[in-house]
């Protein structure tokens, strides 16, 4: 064997260094033989040497679990997040485990000694931390202890829990009554802290514009003019703009749009009871006197 070398005294000795985690039995052959010189006959007798190997501590923990995990934001405390696992290669206490956390950020976790099992322990905000950063420790329980560490992160999903918020609950505008079709008037703009769909926000018209004097972009939330406006028939419009994220559940937000249209010189004036008829006598004495009284609305 490479390992081994016997010497003439039979003085059994190694060649080189030994892994039992490699291999942990050896069977070996020893063969014995006179020297007998000629023509005299030579004789030898062989024996087997079984040598087994006992175990030292020389190997840490090794993990084997993912280093990466996904777990919602609205996922119930006490919740198993995942499992780290380890091996060891060493035999006995030597390859018993036992697991722990070096930090856990805002003590959101916590970790099994013995199964490794990583349980959530306190609420989780995607809007508030995306994700953590878990540093877990297998340490042996061999004589002295040999451990390691892996960090492992934790990515927290987005659920919609949050409204689009209108940037101001009310939006004032005022207008020339003859301003002209398709020209914008105002922006609407609201956030919503969600990412994905359950942060993207839709807007629409829901009160206040029932002849559809008015359009507002869904995308960009710009309040347009639509149809000619005449301040002598409507002074002022009061519009109610919804803004709506795009999560499986939509959630919503409202916010009032003040438009006030001002006026322009485009009515001619009418005399209402034209042709006037008045009667005045003749011998009138007292001269300027007012005999007609015109009223124009």
């Amino acid at each position: 064997m490479g390992q081994f070398q016997i010497n003439k005294d039979g003085a059994l000795k190694l060649k080189k260094s030994l892994d039992r985690e490699s291999q942990s039995f050896y069977n070996l052959v020893v063969q014995v033989h006179d020297m007998a010189p000629p023509p005299a006959s030579r004789y030898t007798s062989s024996a087997e040497v079984s040598i087994i190997l006992l175990d030292v501590n020389d190997n840490p923990p090794s993990f084997i679990s993912p280093k990466l995990t996904y777990i919602q934001e609205n996922t119930p405390t006490d919740t198993i997040v995942f499992r780290a696992q380890a091996t060891d290669p060493d035999s006995g206490p030597n390859c018993y485990i036992q697991y722990s956390l070096l930090s856990s950020l805002g003590n959101k976790f916590s970790i099994g000694n013995i199964d490794g099992e990583v349980h959530l322990t306190g609420e989780l905000d995607r809007e508030d931390v995306s994700n953590y950063t878990l540093t877990i420790i297998a340490t042996d329980k061999g004589e002295p202890p040999l451990s390691s560490s892996v960090d492992v992160t934790v990515m927290v999903l987005d659920v919609n829990d949050n409204n689009p918020r209108f940037s101001q609950s009310i939006f004032k505008v005022e207008i020339s009554e003859n301003t002209l079709t398709g020209t914008d008037l105002i922006q609407v703009v609201a956030s919503d802290a969600d990412e994905g769909l359950n942060g993207m926000v839709r807007y629409s018209i829901i009160e206040g514009n029932p002849n559809n004097e008015f359009r507002i972009d869904s995308v960009t939330g710009v309040i347009s003019i639509a149809k000619p406006l005449d301040r002598e028939k409507r002074s002022s419009y009061t519009l109610v703009v919804q803004s709506s994220d795009r999560g499986s559940n939509s959630r919503t937000d409202t916010a009032t749009v003040s438009i006030i249209l001002t006026d322009v010189n485009d009515v001619v004036p009418k005399f209402e009871l034209s042709p006037y008829s008045v009667n005045v006598p003749e011998n009138l004495e007292t001269l300027p006197k007012v005999i007609l009284q015109i009223f124009i609305p």
